[in-house]
């Protein structure tokens, strides 16, 4: 998107040359593109799924705001947090918060196309797309309810969110023969005794010439081959 100089349109507006005029009806000219990609983007079309910009946090609250003054579906992940001030009199109150849930990230709904992509790239601030430009990879609406559900969940909500879908992908049970990745134990080969927690597995290795049970995060387990 082309940023113009609002002092330089001022000051050209005072004595136009033929110069100055064809400057500013560029400048005029970019304005209106730009009204046009965003109202074109926000149009309700069958194609129009939701997409991750990744966008400089500096500039997230900036490209929240326009895109909501054009009516595009937009949705930038917020939590709230209350923390206690002291004035300078000693009097304390509380004040709330808001940051970032996921920093750099702004989710919008929009129909992929050259004229959204020639939008999106423009944007003051625009890092990239997930999945990349060219072909950014689209959520679709279960997957998009899901993330706002996890969002609203406390960390100890999370965790155990976490481990229920990280034992689906796994899928290690008792009795199952392992390999350990990234760990101090790197390399071995086990077999699963026994759960110790939601996240952690007890398994027996041979280590140092005799069998051991270490207990190990599900994380730092494969399945043997």
């Amino acid at each position: 998107m082309m940023r113009v100089d609002l002092k330089q349109l001022s000051e050209l507006t005072r004595t136009p040359t033929d110069r100055q005029t064809f400057l500013l009806d560029r400048a005029r000219a970019a304005t209106r593109r730009s009204q046009a990609l965003l109202a074109g983007a926000a149009m309700e079309v069958p194609e129009a799924r939701w997409f991750a910009l990744i966008i400089s946090t500096s500039k997230a609250k900036a490209v929240d705001k326009l895109f909501e003054e054009h009516g595009i579906a937009r949705f930038r992940p917020m939590r709230s947090t209350k923390v206690k001030r002291r004035s300078r009199l000693g009097c304390e109150r509380i004040e709330t918060r808001e940051y970032d849930e996921m920093p750099g990230y702004l989710f919008v709904k929009v129909a992929w196309t050259d004229e959204t992509y020639e939008l999106m790239r423009g944007l003051d601030g625009a890092l990239g797309m997930l999945g990349g430009w060219v072909k950014p990879r689209a959520i679709n609406d279960r997957e998009f309810v899901e993330m706002k559900e996890y969002l609203t969940l406390t960390p100890a909500q999370r965790r155990k969110v976490d481990a229920v879908r990280l034992r689906r992908r796994k899928a290690i049970g008792v009795g199952d023969d392992v390999m350990v990745v990234g760990d101090a134990l790197d390399g071995l080969a086990g077999q699963v005794v026994g759960d110790v927690d939601d996240t952690t597995m007890l398994v027996e290795i041979f280590f140092l010439g005799r069998l051991s049970r270490a207990r190990i995060d599900l994380a730092n387990l494969v399945k043997a081959i």
